[in-house]
């Protein structure tokens, strides 16, 4: 299977090598020239405890690279793992997201998956993938899947491959079956599909334990601006399961883990 991954930040890069350490050949692509070149040399540009010596293990299943129209050319699966910093007003940039879907739009001439593992907030699946249909430049099958993270500064490295949780949201079995088959061995102890009609916003199936929605209600008690900005703007009951993760994810960045109830 041909796996691209869009950038080579935290979580972009941990992902590319753990995919080929799992024994899949990953392409990754990068705008930073100087940061590829680094890459080829098997030197990691981020600090993450065992990542470089993981990498320089699968050096002969990884590619670097600034070409993104040839990498997602022929790409099966595209993980997008781009920043999502933030703007001054305390909401998510969003615009390297956007930005890989246009290229991937351009690009893609086969069927593919597209799967955000970048940290976005809630409606940001279903405009990528708007997005990239309203802009297709060849007759394709494309669906997003929604692939949260959540590693650990430290124990990314371990997490990824070993997760305790693996969330993957996705309309069609055909999709979820192929994000499946690139998690680990004890994928059927771990995974937690969540079936979503992102279109219509309108949840078709649901096998999760239930996401605690009062755990968002408690970030009210929280004095800070950024979080008290970004509960303003949500209804809780309203969330699926996918998007109330997202949002707890967010929330908990959002204050360092030093939230508190």
């Amino acid at each position: 299977m041909n796996i691209v991954v869009a950038g080579t930040g935290y979580v972009g890069l941990v992902t590319g090598v753990a995919l080929a350490n799992a024994g899949h050949c990953v392409t990754c692509v990068d705008v930073d020239q100087a940061k590829v070149e680094l890459m080829r040399q098997g030197v990691s540009p981020i600090y993450e405890p065992g990542l470089e010596e993981l990498m320089q293990e699968n050096m002969e299943r990884l590619t670097f690279t600034t070409d993104y129209a040839s990498a997602y050319r022929t790409a099966e699966v595209v993980f997008i793992g781009v920043g999502t910093p933030e703007k001054k007003d305390g909401s998510a940039n969003l615009s390297y997201v956007f930005q890989v879907a246009h290229q991937i739009a351009e690009n893609i001439e086969n069927d593919c998956i597209v799967v955000v593992k970048s940290t976005v907030p809630i409606g940001t699946n279903d405009k990528v993938e708007k997005l990239i249909k309203d802009n297709l430049a060849h007759d394709v099958w494309v669906e997003v899947v929604s692939n949260p993270e959540f590693l650990s500064q430290g124990t990314a490295v371990p997490d990824t491959p070993h997760a305790a949780r693996i969330v993957i949201g996705a309309e069609s079995d055909r999709a979820k079956e192929i994000v499946e088959q690139l998690s680990d061995n004890d994928i059927t102890e771990k995974i937690q599909n969540i079936e979503i009609n992102i279109k219509n916003e309108k949840k078709k199936s649901v096998k999760y334990d239930e996401v605690d929605l009062e755990q968002i209600s408690l970030f009210d008690t929280v004095k800070d601006e950024d979080v008290v900005r970004e509960l303003e703007e949500i209804d809780i009951t309203t969330l699926t399961p996918v998007d109330a993760l997202n949002v707890l994810y967010r929330l908990q960045n959002k204050l360092k883990n030093r939230w508190q109830v």
